[in-house]
């Protein structure tokens, strides 16, 4: 935020003429307050600014002047302190004085945001059968393997290890095999599985490919 201060100089009779001179502004932040105000020390914001009139006329008579802004760029308490310094026409009419009371500081605050990204760990399984009931061939494997972000004709990412059945022992008409995988992957990814049988001696390899993906609408 950008915030400026106003100070109005006003002499305590009338007769003198209005107040000339500068008033020099001090800015101090959360980290240079004390006592909820800024009596001491702080930082100058720009140059003394001269004094100028009050239009229409006050009585008795005053003027004002305004600093340039400053970027309030943390939270917390800040205070601002004007320091009048007479001079010009008027100037020996007057004495210094200065204004470091807590109405001279403001409050900064921020607000938060707050968002989450779902993340999901997919899993899988497959089998694979001979067509007529015979035997797998033995040392023949069905492995399950995870590509990540892609799809069934064009795989994404190889992720993790492959995952195999026991080697058929020339017994079985199926093999099955099951996943256990950890790893997780953002939601709204699609993610593939391919099961593979190797094949073996008169019976012919073959695979398969799921795609399956998952998105999830943060409110």
């Amino acid at each position: 935020s950008s915030v400026t201060d106003h100070a109005v100089v006003q002499a305590t009779l009338s007769g003198d003429g209005t107040p000339t001179g500068t008033v020099t502004f001090f800015i101090c932040d959360p980290t240079q307050t004390t006592g909820g105000a800024c009596p001491t020390g702080g930082t100058q914001v720009g140059t003394p600014v001269t004094t100028q009139a009050v239009s229409p006329a006050t009585t008795p008579p005053s003027s004002f002047a305004d600093s340039i802004a400053i970027t309030a760029n943390m939270t917390g308490t800040w205070c601002f302190r004007a320091v009048y310094t007479p001079g010009g026409a008027n100037g020996s009419n007057y004495t210094g004085s200065g204004d470091a009371r807590p109405s001279e500081c403001f409050l900064v605050t921020d607000t938060t945001t707050s968002s989450s990204t779902q993340t999901w760990v997919p899993n899988d399984s497959a089998s694979v059968s001979s067509d007529h009931n015979a035997p797998l061939p033995a040392g023949s494997t069905l492995s399950l393997q995870l590509y990540v972000g892609g799809s069934c004709t064009a795989l994404g990412t190889l992720t993790g290890p492959a995952y195999a059945s026991p080697s058929a022992d020339g017994t079985q008409t199926t093999l099955s095999v099951s996943s256990n995988n950890l790893t997780a992957v953002s939601a709204g990814t699609s993610v593939e599985w391919v099961a593979t049988y190797s094949g073996g001696p008169n019976v012919s390899p073959s695979s398969h490919c799921e795609s399956s993906s998952w998105t999830v609408t943060q409110p």
